[in-house]
């Protein structure tokens, strides 16, 4: 389930990164630290910003709220939305501001292998959202809203809107016990192209995409 655009976090992974040394494990640390703060929490520390040569404050944080409306589309097909309205959309990017801000994972050990390096990432995936999917809540507000709304009698953005606003209503009321499933351990490769500058994969963004949030 990659829902932050893999486009958005190769922009904060590889922004001017440059190998620098004949062992730079100590500053990819902080790196991946910086840019899974920026990305995730719109954190954009001092030294992120040294890293990466860019301190720009506003197109940073530009970034961040792409990735957050990513989200918040991605939400709306899970719910099986046909229409997602603006105000809607700018609700869901404030709830996953909120959500994200929860966000934990920790950059365990990194260790060199030739020209390449393997960064340890530990995620606590949250479980606001699965945990009220899966509750005898949701399935009552379910039978509740089909029983009082019919999508034949009213504009489908009118019913939509009805329909997500709920759920985002319990999901905010919900928020104070967001907690995490099992930790999941995984190794990210960080290597170099022929500029000598650091990337990651769309493979591995892509898997510290998905174990952020469990749906």
């Amino acid at each position: 389930m990659k829902k932050i655009a893999t486009a958005l976090l190769l922009v904060a992974f590889i922004f001017c990164l440059t190998a620098c040394s004949s062992d730079d494990s100590a500053f990819l640390r902080d790196y991946l630290q910086g840019s899974l703060d920026s990305v995730y929490k719109g954190i954009h520390s001092k030294e992120y910003k040294e890293a990466i040569d860019n301190n720009n404050e506003f197109e940073l944080n530009e970034h961040y709220l792409t990735g957050m409306g990513q989200e918040a589309d991605y939400f709306a097909g899970y719910f099986q939305m046909e229409v997602l309205p603006d105000e809607i959309r700018n609700e869901l990017i404030e709830f996953y501001q909120t959500l994200y801000s929860h966000a934990k994972y920790e950059v365990g050990t990194i260790s060199k292998s030739g020209d390449n390096y393997t960064a340890e990432l530990t995620i606590y995936p949250l479980d606001l959202i699965v945990n009220y999917v899966e509750s005898d809540e949701f399935s009552a507000y379910v039978d509740d809203f089909n029983a009082n709304n019919n999508p034949n009698e009213m504009d489908l953005e009118v019913y939509e809107t009805i329909w997500v606003r709920g759920i985002i209503d319990a999901l905010n009321e919900r928020m104070s016990d967001v907690g995490y499933l099992e930790a999941q351990k995984i190794a990210v490769l960080l290597q170099t192209n022929e500029n000598g500058v650091y990337y990651i994969t769309d493979q591995d963004m892509a898997r510290i995409d998905q174990f952020m949030i469990a749906y």
